[in-house]
């Protein structure tokens, strides 16, 4: 039977981790916090350590016909392979892949030429990206599986931040948006400029377009909440809002499938990733062109011209149906197989 590890650098997404309980499948973490998000040369650090420590491992990691790499620890595991310090006919599975910025789709193309063989595989978070990293990066299409993310309701053991919402400084009806990565906040902040109801967002310090903005009376910013209160901001909001810089790599899918779930209306910037989603006026509102077509959304939602409780309805069914632990596991199945 093929031996098969995982190997992450402390973070595990719930639904892999439940999928190695599952399947009995060996996890290697080799780090105890549970912070996921930090500044760019803060991770380059984190992955020259992490490096060091996946040598401690090697006994064990020589063992496996098959390796799921969490993240970014994948890049040491495949030179690991190139050097022969792993059997070179080890299949190596790099697990949420994903690229925000294309300045450095050069840069992973050489790192895919160089090290990825036929039998190795990426595991992205979308359709799109299996299409775009294809194209942009020179792999085989066979090489790339998407496998959904899963929203799990329950509580995260994984938390970033501490803050506690004061909610009795919040106003009772508000508009919300919230995450960190590839977030358009800048535009966010500019739409509300013109609409009259309030906007709360939950940014990290790390969002650079929010720090020092010019800010409505109508626009309120929290930064590092922790996920409990982070959740309950979207439970008590009138809907939630979500802008993306670019159409790039995988970003503010989980903020969507915990909108939909908890069934608040979505509206969503026109992202081809959240497009995979999100169907216009069915179950969340896409838009192309924010500044206009935001404000006129709200207030078709406030004048009850769209049925606000049967797009709700929708959002949930189409997470429990489509993000659900089950198909993420048939999909990781033909990953794995």
């Amino acid at each position: 039977m093929m031996k098969t590890i995982v190997i992450t650098s402390a973070f595990l997404p719930g639904n892999l981790e439940n999928y190695c309980k599952e399947n009995s499948l060996q996890v290697i973490r080799l780090n105890n916090d549970i912070k996921s998000i930090f500044p760019k040369f803060i991770l380059i650090l984190k992955m020259i350590k992490d490096t060091l420590k996946c040598l401690g491992h090697l006994k064990e990691i020589r063992k496996a016909d098959q390796i799921i790499c969490v993240f970014f620890i994948s890049v040491p595991i495949l030179i690991f392979r190139k050097l022969g310090l792993i059997n070179k006919n080890t299949t190596i599975i790099w697990a949420g892949f994903f690229l925000h910025n294309k300045k450095y789709f050069s840069i992973f193309k050489k790192i895919f030429t160089l090290l990825f063989t036929h039998k190795d595989k990426l595991i992205v978070y979308s359709e799109y990206e299996r299409k775009l990293y294809s194209e942009e990066l020179g792999l085989s299409p066979g090489a790339l599986y998407y496998v959904p993310l899963v929203f799990n309701p329950g509580k995260s053991i994984y938390t970033d931040y501490t803050k506690r919402v004061e909610w009795e400084q919040l106003p009772e009806k508000y508009y919300f948006s919230g995450g960190y990565s590839h977030r358009d906040y800048a535009t966010l902040i500019k739409v509300f400029e013109n609409i009259s109801h309030p906007l709360i967002i939950c940014s990290s310090t790390l969002n650079d377009d929010v720090k020092g903005a010019k800010l409505p009376n109508n626009v309120i910013i929290l930064n590092d909440v922790q996920k409990e209160d982070f959740s309950e901001l979207i439970k008590r909001s009138e809907g939630c809002v979500i802008l993306i810089k670019d159409d790039s790599g995988a970003a503010g899918q989980l903020f969507t499938l915990e909108a939909m779930y908890h069934k608040r209306i979505v509206i969503s910037s026109s992202s081809s990733i959240l497009k995979e989603m999100i169907s216009n006026e069915a179950n969340g509102f896409v838009v192309h062109n924010a500044e206009k077509e935001i404000p006129q959304i709200i207030k078709n939602l406030e004048s009850d011209l769209f049925d606000k409780e049967l797009i709700g309805k929708n959002a949930h069914e189409t997470v429990i149906n489509n993000y659900g632990r089950a198909k993420h596991n048939i999909m990781m199945d033909q990953v794995i197989r």
